[in-house]
C-alpha cells in the first residue's frame, strides 16, 4: 500500500483480495514471500494517468432462481462500471465463495463482448453457501451458462447508468477492535480437524455400546 501511494503520488491505496482462484488452503502471504514481491513488482508497472472526469454505473440482480447449490449467496451479483478517458472497467462481485479456476476468465471473455475494456471479478467470501459434504462450494461448478447470463445482463444494465461523478476516499483508524486474528483462525481450524479425526474412531464405537447396551436392557427386562 505504501509503494502503491509513492508510485503515483496517492493520498489513499487499498489493497483488495479478489477471492476468486480456489485451489484450497494455500497458507497466509507474509512479508517476504514471494507473493509480496510479485505485487511489488506488479505495482512498479503501473502508469500513472493524468485526472480526468470519471462516469460510474452500478447494478445488481439478486439471481433469485439460483442458490447456494451453485455457489451463489442471497445477495446475488452486483456490478460497478467506471469510464475514464473512454475507458471502461466492470468490477464484477458475486456473493459466493471462492471462484473455481477458469471460471473467471470465461466471465471476462464474454463481459469484453458488451464494450467493456478492462474487468476484474470478486467474490464476498460469504460461507452461506458452504455445503457439509465438501465444506468449500466455489462458483462455477454448476450453472455456468445462467450465473454468465446474469453477469451480462448485470453489467449492461450498469453501463445503461453511466453518469458523471465525484470521488472521495478516506481511511480512518478504529482503536482497541478486537479481531480473530490469522493464528486463532489456525487455530480453530486445527481443533475442529483434530476433533472430526478423533470422532471417525470413537462415534462407531459408541453407537456399537449403545446397541449392546439396548440388546441387554431389552433381553434382561425379558425375564
Amino acid at each position: 500500500m505504501n509503494l502503491a501511494r509513492s508510485q503515483c503520488n496517492s493520498k489513499n491505496a487499498i489493497l483488495v483480495d479478489c477471492h476468486n482462484s480456489f485451489k484450497g488452503e494455500s497458507g497466509r502471504v507474509l512479508p517476504g514471500n514471494k507473493e509480496v514481491f510479485e505485487l511489488m513488482g506488479a505495482i512498479e508497472k503501473i502508469e500513472c494517468a493524468e485526472k480526468d472526469h470519471i462516469k460510474a454505473g452500478c447494478a445488481y440482480n439478486h439471481m433469485e432462481d439460483l442458490s447456494r447449490v451453485e455457489g451463489i449467496g442471497q445477495s446475488g451479483v452486483k456490478v460497478l462500471v467506471t469510464e475514464v478517458a473512454n475507458q471502461k472497467t466492470a468490477y464484477i462481485l458475486l456473493d459466493s465463495n471462492n471462484m473455481v479456476i477458469g471460471f473467471r476468465d470465461q466471465i471476462l471473455e464474454k463481459v469484453k463482448e458488451i464494450d467493456i475494456d478492462e474487468a476484474e471479478v470478486m467474490t464476498t467470501d460469504t460461507h452461506s453457501v458452504n455445503t457439509l459434504a465438501g465444506g468449500h462450494n466455489p462458483v462455477g461448478k454448476k450453472g455456468r451458462e445462467q450465473i454468465l447470463n446474469y453477469i451480462i445482463q448485470t453489467t449492461q444494465e450498469a453501463i445503461d447508468d453511466l453518469e458523471t461523478v465525484s470521488v472521495g476516499c478516506k481511511m480512518s483508524r478504529i482503536k482497541d477492535l478486537k479481531t480473530f486474528g490469522p493464528n486463532n483462525a489456525t487455530e480453530l481450524v486445527t481443533t475442529i480437524s483434530s476433533i472430526v479425526a478423533v470422532s471417525r474412531i470413537f462415534a462407531p464405537l459408541v453407537f456399537i455400546l449403545a446397541i449392546l447396551f439396548v440388546f441387554v436392557w431389552t433381553f434382561y427386562g425379558a425375564f
